[in-house]
């Protein structure tokens, strides 16, 4: 599947290059659960908005669903950085993916039953709300999204936050180790370079 091209203007607005028209941040986040992959870009400089509209998404997400994503897997987007963002998106794609098939098995045995006689359309219509892709989407498992993440980070030879630490912990101890050496270096008395000045003057 293509690539679908978003541009965004001075003015703040977002336009869909391949559908020809304006589009919403919500109408983004769309896009990206149906299965497309997004880029965005400056229309005067060209630049890479990708990540920050993606964040945008998240956040606005957030405000409206009241604490949707883990805070664990928040925090490893920050971790992760611009790096590893499209990795993250793409593991997020891939549980959605699992999201989409699920409804779309669901809505086929729903059809079944009401061509079958076996269920009302009324009864239908409300199977599939209880079954909505938002209730859906609260099966998803984020740890899973997390481990991609952690695996994801040693892939790319990114440090993770243990690592950052135990190397700081490690720099510490030489930077302690190297002050004790010049501090023990200067205590000393250059005893020999004074015996030879006193015997150069003899």
């Amino acid at each position: 599947m293509a690539t679908i091209l978003i541009k965004r203007y001075p003015n703040r607005k977002l336009y869909d290059t391949d559908a020809k028209r304006y589009i919403t941040l919500d109408s983004i986040a769309g896009l990206i659960r149906d299965g497309n992959d997004v880029e965005v870009r400056d229309h005067e400089t060209g630049e890479d908005l990708t990540g920050i509209t993606l964040s945008q998404i998240i956040f606005e997400s957030e405000k409206k669903n009241s604490g949707y994503l883990p805070s664990a897997l928040l925090a490893n987007l920050i971790r992760a950085g611009g790096d590893t963002f499209d990795y993250m998106r793409r593991s997020v794609q891939a549980s959605m993916g699992a999201v989409r098939n699920l409804e779309a098995e669901i809505d086929s045995r729903i059809d079944g039953l009401v061509k079958r006689g076996e269920l009302a359309e009324d009864e239908a219509r409300k199977l599939r709300a209880e079954l909505s892709s938002d209730r859906l989407a609260g099966l998803v498992d984020y740890n899973i999204i997390d481990n991609r993440i952690e695996a994801g980070l040693h892939r790319l030879n990114i440090p993770s936050r243990a690592d950052v630490m135990r190397l700081q912990s490690q720099i510490q101890t030489l930077t302690s180790a190297l002050d004790g050496l010049l501090e023990s270096e200067d205590s000393e008395e250059p005893t020999d370079i004074a015996v030879g000045d006193e015997e150069a003057s003899v």
